[in-house]
């Protein structure tokens, strides 16, 4: 999981070059947020200080948002980072896309994404998997997609959705905003 985060670090780093920007309303309700998953995880109560919500524009226009929350401690021990990247092109947006999905393949390490695109899928392009560590345990979610000039990536750990009834019901609203995020 370490590895994961590190990756996920380097990718904010090489955004050096961006500024804070103002969060809206549709810009939150644009991510799932660990308060989301409460109906999923018997007896869950999200820490307000595990998590964070950032905004950052690009010199391009272009701009992303990011929803971490990380307890390990906690009761019910939860990793869920969500990233939106909004691109000016949708040409950006490819490449935008593969980024995050060769960090990811870099980040996994001796854990296995097993593709469940039978379950979600959304976009021009995406790819929904199940997390497993190597003896073959689930242990969370990754979904990667790209409509257009719009990019989701979405990396859970501590609960996993093998459903597409449940996983529906969890993303409809969140990626109904997406769809309503204005481009540069």
């Amino acid at each position: 999981m370490k590895k994961i985060f590190t990756v996920f670090s380097f990718a904010a780093l090489i955004t050096a070059c961006s500024e804070s920007a103002n969060l809206t309303e549709l810009d939150r309700s644009a991510v799932l947020k660990a308060e989301d998953l409460t109906l999923w995880v018997e007896g869950f109560v999200p820490d307000p200080t595990k998590e964070s919500l950032v905004k950052t524009k690009e010199f391009d226009n272009s701009y992303d948002i990011e929803y971490t929350y990380e307890d390990q401690e906690g009761k019910t021990p939860l990793y869920l980072y969500h990233s939106v990247s909004i691109q000016p092109k949708a040409s950006d947006a490819v490449i935008v896309h593969k980024a995050m999905g060769l960090g990811t393949w870099i980040g996994s390490g001796e854990t296995k994404l097993v593709t469940r695109n039978d379950l979600f899928s959304w976009g021009d392009e995406s790819e929904f998997s199940l997390w497993q560590t190597e003896s073959g345990d689930i242990f969370g979610n990754y979904f990667s997609g790209r409509k257009g000039k719009k990019v989701v990536l979405i990396a859970i750990s501590g609960i996993y959705f093998d459903e597409s009834e449940s996983i529906e019901e969890l993303l409809k609203k969140t990626f109904e905003a997406v769809e309503r995020l204005p481009v540069p």
